[in-house]
């Protein structure tokens, strides 16, 4: 299968996005490093994260959309793929207004999951059981929402950085496992890479 064009910033997408959601995470575990060290406790992440966060939301979804208008792709499918990448920009924008109320639970870092993950399969366009991939991330999300409640059961063990570990792994497996999921489930739809690269002919300019 030949490479597409948007291909590298997919890749980016991925990544802005992955360190948008890891931020806060590895800031809590800092902090939990320093309350068990004689380090000097900061609390300067506390002042980038706010800015930070949703700034690598903004430019993960502004990847996704130039991502999407540089497929071949038919240009339906690229100028819906690209709305939901600017749709993710938006949501950035809330979340920087509304950081103070939900914090960390911000619903916008969750919405902007499923938006890059439509965005890049309409603009490939994706194929057959790649789609399921939305429900395992529903289900990470909820195991996800669980694991951060498990720092104090295993601070009362005596393992305080455990639980802010094992959520930060959490963390990241809600972003990779349903990306690497849907790549796997699509190539085993029937006729899925044939469909894709007639689709991608047909909307190719030259």
């Amino acid at each position: 299968m030949r490479e597409r064009p948007g291909s590298p910033l997919n890749v980016l997408t991925l990544v802005s996005y992955l360190a948008s959601v890891v931020l806060p995470s590895l800031g809590v575990l800092l902090l939990t490093v320093q309350a068990m060290t004689v380090m000097v406790s900061s609390t300067a992440w506390t002042t980038v994260i706010p800015i930070l966060q949703p700034g690598l939301l903004a430019i993960s979804g502004a990847f996704a959309a130039v991502a999407a208008l540089r497929t071949g792709a038919p240009p339906w499918r690229r100028v819906w793929a690209a709305v939901l990448g600017i749709l993710v920009i938006f949501l950035a924008a809330t979340a920087v207004v509304a950081y103070d109320v939900f914090a960390n639970l911000n619903p916008g870092f969750y919405l902007g999951a499923p938006l890059l993950f439509f965005s890049w399969a309409i603009a490939r366009p994706f194929r057959g059981k790649g789609y399921f991939a939305v429900l395992l991330w529903v289900a990470l999300v909820v195991v996800s929402l669980g694991g951060r409640f498990l720092a104090f059961p295993f601070a009362l063990l005596g393992w305080p950085l455990a639980g802010h570990i094992v959520n930060l792994v959490v963390v990241v497996a809600v972003v990779l496992v349903p990306v690497l999921a849907a790549m796997a489930w699509e190539k085993r739809t029937p006729h899925a890479a044939v469909m894709q690269l007639a689709e991608e002919g047909d909307g190719n300019t030259g």
